[in-house]
């Protein structure tokens, strides 16, 4: 059934003015026979894929358990870090957003490099 509406529903919904038609297309009829499409699909409990109602029940109460509770009794992992790691840490993010804010930086976007940086504190 996804596999089946979604190609139709797409076009139909998102993408009315945008969707690159091909050689063979419907024109003016399209998004008309998209949406009898989309509801002239029989539905019936013994075809039904009832995937999508577990993972929606499994999301919906695995929501409600975070809410209730599990967001105030989880503390997640334990850092293990020694107060030297952590003054070094410090000292390297300092000199960087230094060199940031003083604009050494040459080049943006991707693949460019961060070559006139001084990294010197």
């Amino acid at each position: 059934m996804v596999a089946y509406a979604i190609p139709i529903f797409c076009p139909v919904t998102f993408a009315v003015y945008t969707f690159k038609q091909e050689t063979f297309h419907l024109g003016l009829f399209s998004e008309l026979v998209g949406w009898i499409a989309l509801f002239s699909y029989p539905i019936q409990l013994d075809t039904f894929n009832w995937a999508i109602v577990t993972v929606t029940g499994v999301f919906v109460l695995a929501s409600v358990f975070w809410i209730r509770g599990a967001r105030n009794t989880f503390t997640g992992p334990v850092l293990r870090v020694t107060e030297d790691e952590t003054m070094i840490l410090e000292q390297w993010w300092n000199v960087i957003t230094a060199a940031v804010y003083r604009r050494k930086i040459v080049g943006s976007g991707c693949g460019k490099m961060w070559s006139a940086m001084d990294l010197s504190p």
